[in-house]
């Protein structure tokens, strides 16, 4: 199911909040610190968009997720290659 969120310039799908293509923010920081049970912001190299991360698919994003040589983390059909704090911290 996808839900629509004009205001937030968002959507949602499979759980996750999926924001419009951007440059990603300077201070992301690297996968390898990347804790998935907290909510956090990260980056899709695959399709250079910010993804909202709630922390609700942790369990998942443990059991199946593949840390590659270069540092970024594949996971479902994402590669992610950085994450941030939600309030920028």
């Amino acid at each position: 199911m996808l839900l629509s969120c004009t205001v937030c310039n968002a959507f949602m799908l499979g759980g996750l909040a999926k924001m419009s293509p951007i440059q990603p923010p300077p201070t992301l920081h690297v996968m390898k610190d990347f804790d998935p049970s907290e909510p956090a912001i990260l980056h899709d190299r695959v399709t250079d968009t910010i993804i909202a991360w709630s922390g609700e698919e942790a369990d998942a994003f443990r059991r199946e997720a593949i840390v590659n040589e270069d540092g970024t983390i594949t996971w479902d059909d994402f590669v992610f290659d950085g994450w941030g704090n939600v309030l920028g911290g």
